[in-house]
C-alpha cells in the first residue's frame, strides 16, 4: 500500500527535484522525499482516536508510520535507481540519433505539474457542474 501511494509523490517531484543529480543520487532524494511524505500522511491519518489505544503498545504506535513504508520505500529506491541508471548519459553526444535529451530544468517540471493540476481542476468542475 506505501508503494502505490509513494508513486504520485515520486512522479510529480521527478519532474522538479535532483534533475541533474547522477542515478544513484537522484534515487535516494526521491525516495526520501517520497518516504516523508508518506510518513506524514501516515502520523496524520493516526492523529485520531488510534493513539494511546489499551491493546496496543506506545512503542508500537511510535515506530509503526516509520516502519510502514521501509520495505516499499526500498522497493521504490531500486526501481528507480535502476531506471535512472539505465536511461544516464554522461554527455549528450552519446545519444543515439533521434533521441532528445530530457529538460533538466525545475521550472519546465513545475509548468508541467501545474498544467496538470490545473487539468484536474477543470475536469472536476466541469463534473460537477454538468451534474447540476
Amino acid at each position: 500500500m506505501p508503494a502505490a501511494l509513494m508513486t504520485p509523490i515520486v512522479i510529480l517531484a521527478g519532474k522538479m527535484v535532483a534533475l541533474r543529480s547522477p542515478p544513484d543520487q537522484r534515487a535516494k532524494i526521491m525516495t526520501a522525499i517520497a518516504y516523508v511524505g508518506i510518513v506524514l500522511l501516515i502520523i496524520a491519518a493516526e492523529m485520531g482516536d488510534s493513539i494511546g489505544r489499551p491493546d496496543v503498545p506506545l512503542w508500537v504506535e511510535a515506530i509503526a508510520p516509520f516502519a510502514l513504508p521501509l520495505p516499499s520505500a526500498a522497493a521504490v529506491f531500486y526501481y528507480l535507481r535502476a531506471d535512472y541508471r539505465s536511461r544516464w548519459v554522461d554527455t549528450v553526444d552519446e545519444l543515439a540519433d533521434g533521441v532528445k535529451a530530457e529538460n533538466d530544468d525545475w521550472r519546465v517540471g513545475l509548468g508541467v505539474v501545474l498544467i496538470l493540476l490545473l487539468a484536474g481542476v477543470f475536469r472536476g468542475l466541469f463534473k460537477y457542474f454538468s451534474q447540476h
